[in-house]
């Protein structure tokens, strides 16, 4: 896996397969416009949607958000973002959020990550791969097993999402112990470096410490950011673990991250 102090997540980078993405943030998952997406189909069907698509997981596709290494200008490797084929430009968040109410949530999640691998293929070597996992499915068997059946964990790297208020304890989980001793890398995001997210570094003890996109706007320019930014540099730093910051768009904001020490 081709790694560095500090690399960015591109807002409009371009896919293997050509296609160009703009991401916002959406509860952990992509949302491809600025707006809440808006419910199209009545929320009376979500549910009912739900069970269709698991039907027909071709509906499912991905998109490929490349990571580029800052101090080289290489591609260390690609985030895969779910979208789904009957509301491809919309964050595909109301399908997760209605497979949670109905206990498909695993399944669903299951059939995103089999998606998404497939496009490893299409990947050199040294590039990873990451993918958005919800925490608490990692204690859903399905899910655990499509990571099991990759044959080279060591170019996969997990994000984990935390939804409010649903309860895992990451530590009891032995099977991604497990996994992580067989090469998986573990990311964990930090949007605003309160108690809670710096809790659950120190709990999860990730590879790669993600800056997100909000914090690091604007750090540069101002004390209180910086400040943050740098604590979180640091406590990764002390963890052996990578930072890569989301949402680089000039050369003062590399300039100032690079003083911080990434």
């Amino acid at each position: 896996m081709h790694t560095c102090r500090s690399p960015r997540y591109l807002i409009g980078g371009c896919s293997p397969t050509g296609g160009w993405t703009r991401r916002t943030r959406l509860n952990g998952r992509v949302n491809t416009t600025p707006e809440d997406p808006v419910d199209p189909l009545g929320e009376p069907r979500w549910e009912d949607e739900v069970a269709r698509l698991l039907r027909r997981p071709e509906s499912l596709r991905c998109v490929y958000q490349p990571v580029v290494d800052l101090h080289t200008g290489d591609c260390a490797g690609y985030e895969a973002l779910t979208r789904v084929a009957d509301w491809p430009a919309r964050s595909p968040q109301p399908w997760f959020t209605a497979a949670a109410r109905t206990g498909l949530a695993g399944r669903l999640e299951a059939a995103s990550l089999t998606n998404a691998f497939t496009g490893r293929a299409e990947l050199d070597a040294e590039q990873f791969l990451a993918v958005n996992v919800a925490a608490p499915h990692l204690d859903e068997e399905v899910v655990v097993e499509v990571l099991r059946s990759q044959p080279d964990l060591a170019g996969v790297v997990i994000e984990l999402d935390w939804p409010d208020g649903v309860p895992f304890d990451y530590e009891a989980n032995a099977e991604v112990a497990a996994l992580r001793v067989a090469g998986l890398r573990v990311a964990c995001d930090v949007a605003e470096a309160g108690r809670a997210e710096l809790d659950r570094l120190h709990q999860v003890r990730p590879d790669l410490v993600k800056l997100d996109a909000q914090l690091v706007k604007g750090a540069h320019q101002d004390p209180v950011r910086d400040r943050l930014v740098r604590l979180v540099v640091a406590m990764a730093q002390s963890m052996g673990a990578v930072v890569q910051a989301e949402g680089v768009e000039s050369l003062r904001q590399m300039e100032a991250l690079h003083k911080e020490g990434c």
